[in-house]
């Protein structure tokens, strides 16, 4: 007689209910695991959510929202960053009497870019919040903090200007073109700089630095406006040099194949050209040499520039090919770079 029959089969009975059973259960803390936390599910927003802090002299405050605490003080801190770039498109607005229309273009356009480059590190996490929909932080940075970060860009990029134009005067007036042009380069971010610290601190002085950089534009434009260049090449690269010509007169440099008796830089064009027909195709090299020189005849810089261009029809076709080349090259770079000059003023 089997004594253990009946236990087996009444496991065999039971053991289908208990896996049932066990299924079901998994199948249950599966859902509960998917379903959103009961506890957040049906939590209100809270008033510094609906209706967040008023900016004060102090701080300013940044409502954010993200799937994460942190996303969500990101979002805060971009908040804040919000503020501040329409803070400074108000302030430079209606800045008609300190500053004229070119700078408060220049704060307009710059100003985004300005303030997104902030990094803004040091703030406090005030209160955070989960709800169904991810999390709520609420930030504060202080004015101070930003106030003296941009100070210290502004003041980096205010000494960069001013130590150039300290030397200007030792240069020739080629280079002191080229100079110029840098520095100007430079007013733009430096006065959305200027801007973020009146929107931040608004007994900020603004006209100090815009009276200074109106200066640096007006200098700019006379040495422009006496620049004259005489233009002389070899007889084969007259094309070349009638191309320079051509792209500085672009930039508003006066520009002659004609020595004159204003003419004050002298640019050389010399080099050698080779041909060559390979795979069914015209082609020329041209080796070429730009020599500047000031007004005393004295090389500033003598700059090597390659071109080539190819053609299926002819040689002729090969060289206004490499000719346009010398177009497209100045395009890419601008006449100053092209030239070599912003690799030698003011080191």
């Amino acid at each position: 007689m089997n004594y253990f029959q009946p236990a087996v089969k009444l496991f065999s009975l039971t053991l289908p209910r208990f896996l049932s059973f066990g299924l079901m259960l998994l199948f249950l803390v599966s859902c509960a695991s998917n379903s959103p936390d009961a506890s957040v599910a049906n939590v209100p927003l809270p008033d510094w959510v609906l209706s967040p802090p008023q900016d004060n002299g102090l701080y300013y405050y940044g409502i954010g929202q993200g799937r994460s605490i942190e996303q969500s003080k990101i979002s805060a801190l971009k908040d804040v960053s919000s503020k501040i770039s329409v803070t400074v498109s108000g302030s430079s607005s209606t800045s008609s009497t300190l500053l004229n229309e070119k700078f408060r273009q220049w704060a307009s356009v710059n100003t985004k870019s300005v303030v997104d480059a902030i990094k803004i590190t040091d703030f406090d996490l005030v209160k955070n919040i989960q709800v169904q929909a991810g999390y709520y932080s609420l930030v504060k940075v202080s004015k101070e903090i930003i106030f003296n970060d941009v100070m210290l860009a502004l003041q980096s990029l205010d000494q960069q200007m001013s130590d150039k134009v300290l030397r200007i005067e030792s240069l020739s007036l080629l280079e002191q073109y080229a100079a110029w042009r840098e520095i100007e380069g430079l007013i733009p971010a430096a006065t959305s700089k200027a801007f973020i610290l009146k929107s931040v601190d608004g007994d900020f002085n603004v006209s100090s630095y815009s009276q200074k950089y109106n200066t640096y534009l007006s200098r700019s434009e006379s040495v422009l406006k006496s620049l004259n260049i005489y233009v002389t090449s070899d007889r084969k690269f007259n094309d070349i040099a009638r191309g320079i010509v051509s792209a500085l007169s672009h930039y508003g440099i006066k520009s002659s194949h004609q020595k004159t008796s204003s003419t004050n830089s002298k640019i050389i064009v010399s080099g050698t050209e080779r041909n060559a027909f390979v795979f069914d195709s015209y082609i020329v090299n041209m080796t070429l040499n730009f020599d500047l020189l000031d007004k005393q005849e004295k090389i500033i810089k003598a700059q090597p520039v390659s071109l080539s261009g190819s053609s299926s029809i002819d040689y002729k076709s090969a060289r206004i090919a490499a000719s346009r080349n010398l177009v497209s090259e100045i395009d890419k770079t601008g006449v100053i770079s092209f030239l070599g000059l912003r690799d030698i003023h003011l080191k």
